[in-house]
C-alpha cells in the first residue's frame, strides 16, 4: 500500500492512496481500492474521498522510474518527473492535474481540490505494510511522541 500526501502554501492537504506498491515498471497498475483524497482546504478540515471509476480500474496508478507518484489515466494527479528544485521553500509540479478522468471527483474541480496550482511545500510518500493488529510489535521500531495538537503544530511549523 502507498499513501501520497501533498501540502501546498495555502495549507491545503490532498493526495492519493493505492493498495499497490510503487514500482519502476513503466506501466499502469490496476487497483479497485485506489482513491484520491483531500484532508484540508485553505487550512480548514475538509475530509473528502474520490473513488476510482469502475471502468478505469486498469489505470489507477502509473508507475515509472522517472516519475513521482502519478494517479490515473490522463494523469488525474501527476506530481513530477525528473528532478525538482525548490524556490523559496516550494516545489512547483509542472505536470498538473486533469481531474475526473479516472477518479470520480463529484464535481470538485482543480481549484477546489488543490487551489488551482501544484506549488507544494511538502510531499510525503508512505509505504504501508499489512500487519496483524492482534500481534503488535514487541518493541516499537522508533520512539515517537504522544501526538497532541501542540506536537502537530510544532511539527508543521518547524524551520
Amino acid at each position: 500500500m502507498t499513501i501520497t500526501v501533498l501540502c501546498n502554501p495555502s495549507d491545503t492537504v490532498y493526495g492519493g492512496f493505492t493498495s499497490e506498491s510503487w514500482t519502476s515498471a513503466g506501466a499502469y497498475v490496476p487497483d479497485p481500492k485506489a482513491f484520491l483524497f483531500q484532508l484540508k482546504f485553505n487550512g480548514k478540515s475538509s475530509y473528502k474521498q474520490f473513488a476510482i471509476k469502475p471502468e478505469k480500474i486498469a489505470y489507477a496508478v502509473y508507475c515509472h522510474s522517472k516519475y513521482g507518484p502519478t494517479f490515473g489515466d490522463g494523469y488525474d494527479l501527476y506530481t513530477f518527473s525528473g528532478n525538482l528544485t525548490a524556490c523559496n521553500g516550494e516545489f512547483k509540479f509542472e505536470k498538473g492535474c486533469s481531474l475526473d478522468n479516472t477518479y470520480n471527483m463529484k464535481g470538485t474541480d482543480y481549484s477546489a481540490f488543490a487551489n488551482g496550482n501544484l506549488q507544494v511545500k511538502e510531499m510525503e510518500v508512505y509505504q504501508v505494510d499489512d500487519c496483524d493488529m492482534n500481534d503488535p510489535l514487541e518493541i516499537p521500531w522508533r520512539k515517537t511522541p504522544e501526538w497532541t495538537t501542540r506536537v502537530w503544530y510544532d511539527y508543521r511549523h518547524k524551520p
